[in-house]
């Protein structure tokens, strides 16, 4: 499964519930597993992929109107394998 887009003027929380995804955004990629969330700005080439199907949840929220600075604190970065 595999799925990206250029932009968008929004960031992507995601929420893994089960499975394994593999995220890109921009130049930088992470790993994440059940139980971690994914933070990306969509104004930049962003996407997914994974060898199974995941199941994850989230949403979406406009970029022109966050802080992303103050979002950081709830969203640590996924460390790179």
């Amino acid at each position: 499964m595999r799925s990206s887009r250029d932009f968008l003027d929004m960031y992507l929380c995601a929420y893994v519930r089960s499975g394994s995804l593999h995220a890109f955004c921009g130049e930088q990629s992470a790993d994440a597993a059940a139980g971690q969330l994914v933070l990306m700005d969509c104004r930049l080439p962003t996407g997914t992929a994974s060898p199974s199907r995941p199941s994850f949840s989230g949403f979406t929220f406009p970029a022109a109107k966050a802080r992303l600075q103050q979002c950081k604190p709830l969203f640590p970065r996924i460390p790179q394998p």
